[in-house]
């Protein structure tokens, strides 16, 4: 049942990053239990999207839902005041 909703979250782009970081596990724990075939391909890739996790939701269904924002409650750069000692 994980592997399936990895795999659709995967290929609507919902949930990118929480899906590859299940779906490297999935694929870490298949290694460790001794199959070889195509699982470290996979779990590289599944790193790779984790790494380039701010771009891994541009074009999926993660634009679209705005519960997944970042909320930092930063101000941009510009509007920062700098500190004095």
């Amino acid at each position: 049942m994980g592997e399936v909703l990895v795999g659709a979250g995967l290929i609507v782009g919902l949930f990118t990053t929480t899906d590859a970081f299940f779906g490297g596990t999935m694929n870490m724990a298949f290694l460790l239990a001794g199959t070889v075939s195509t699982n470290p391909m996979m779990l590289i890739l599944a790193i790779l999207i984790l790494v380039g996790k701010g771009n891994a939701g541009t074009t999926g269904l993660d634009r679209f839902v705005p519960f997944l924002k970042e909320k930092t409650g930063r101000k941009p750069k510009e509007q920062q005041t700098p500190k004095t000692a």
